[in-house]
């Protein structure tokens, strides 16, 4: 039904590109990645200097493991809003992606415990995973969880597992089991 209806939208709308994106993100619900791609560009060629839009754009990309064109987007973005750490911690992923660790890491390299973004926090965890750095990712999120205002409860319970994670990979099985159990307890 929503289908139907953001193209009635587009009818009435030709020049607004939230339409094809909002095309774009059920399409990749329904994993129909050719129409992914298709309504993905479509809202770029209508708004080609929206950062959000060429974010979403190298994320449907990098899921089809087109990581060159995923990175691409991901330059424009910068070059656009160069300080943006979700953006940069996208571009990490794709690195990341690649195996290549020591690209990556420049991309996460400003990201700290308290960036707001949890993307990009996010980005910076998944780096540290696969450097084997458990212990520097278990320091990060106690700092995160001693001095970050998260948004919601689903965030600090996101973030309350991936330090029970981080602590059972550093090999602090009861720290894990007590965050857990915390975390649980918390929802």
């Amino acid at each position: 039904h929503a289908r139907e209806t953001f193209l009635r939208v587009a009818k009435l709308l030709p020049g607004n590109s939230d339409v094809p994106a909002s095309l774009a993100s059920i399409a990749r619900r329904e994993g129909q990645w050719d129409k992914v791609t298709d309504y993905s560009e479509q809202a770029l060629v209508l708004d080609p200097r929206n950062p959000e839009l060429l974010l979403r754009a190298a994320f449907n990309y990098g899921d089809q493991r087109q990581f060159e064109t995923a990175r691409s987007l991901l330059d424009q973005a910068l070059q656009i809003r160069p300080d943006d750490l979700e953006i940069s911690g996208a571009k990490a992923l794709m690195y990341d992606a690649q195996g290549n660790l020591i690209e990556a890491g420049k991309y996460v390299a400003n990201i700290n415990a308290l960036t707001p973004s949890y993307q990009a926090v996010g980005a910076k965890l998944t780096q540290l995973r696969l450097e084997r750095k458990s212990d520097e990712a278990v320091q990060l999120l106690k700092t995160r969880f001693a001095r970050f205002q998260f948004g919601s409860e689903v965030e600090e319970a996101v973030f309350g597992y991936f330090l029970a994670f981080a602590q059972h990979v550093a090999g602090d099985k009861a720290a894990a089991q007590a965050t857990a159990a915390q975390t649980r307890d918390r929802l």
